[in-house]
C-alpha cells in the first residue's frame, strides 16, 4: 500500500476516533433527557462492539504495516493498544468507568493515527527529498 493510502486511513481512523470519543463522552447525558429517551438504540452493546472491531481493523491496517514499512517508530504501536486496552477495560468494569475510560480510549486511539501520520509524512517527505537530491 502506498504511504497516501496509509495517510488516508489514519485520517478515517482518527475522525472515526474522535467521533467515537465525543459519543461515548456525550451520550449519557443525552440520554438522560426525557424527550429523548427513544435514542436508547445508541447505546446498544452489538452496535458498540461493531464499531469498536472496525476502528481496531482500520487501525491494525493502517499502523502496523507503517510501523513495519516506513517508520519503525513504536509509539503510535503503544497509543493504540493503550487506547484499545482503555476501552475494553472501561467495558468491563461497568457503566460508571466506562464513561470515563471509553473517551479516553477513543482520544489514545486518535493520537495513535495522528503521530503514524505525522510519522508517515515525515517518511514520505524525507523520502521525496532523497529523490530529488540524487
Amino acid at each position: 500500500m502506498k504511504a497516501n493510502s496509509k495517510i488516508s486511513l489514519d485520517l478515517m481512523g482518527m475522525s472515526a476516533s474522535l467521533l467515537c470519543a465525543i459519543h461515548c463522552a456525550v451520550m449519557p447525558f443525552i440520554l438522560t433527557l426525557s424527550s429523548l429517551s427513544s435514542l436508547h438504540f445508541l447505546e446498544n452493546a452489538l452496535v458498540e462492539g461493531i464499531m469498536l472491531a472496525i476502528s481496531g481493523l482500520i487501525a491494525i491496517s493502517s499502523i502496523w504495516p507503517a510501523f513495519k514499512k516506513h517508520h519503525s517508530q513504536g509509539l503510535p504501536i503503544v497509543l493504540m493498544l493503550t487506547g484499545f486496552i482503555t476501552i475494553i477495560t472501561g467495558k468491563s468494569f461497568g457503566h460508571h468507568y466506562e464513561i470515563f475510560f471509553s473517551p479516553l480510549g477513543a482520544l489514545l486511539i486518535a493520537m495513535a493515527h495522528g503521530v503514524n501520520w505525522r510519522y508517515l509524512k515525515k517518511h514520505h517527505s524525507c523520502k521525496t527529498s532523497q529523490n530529488v537530491s540524487q
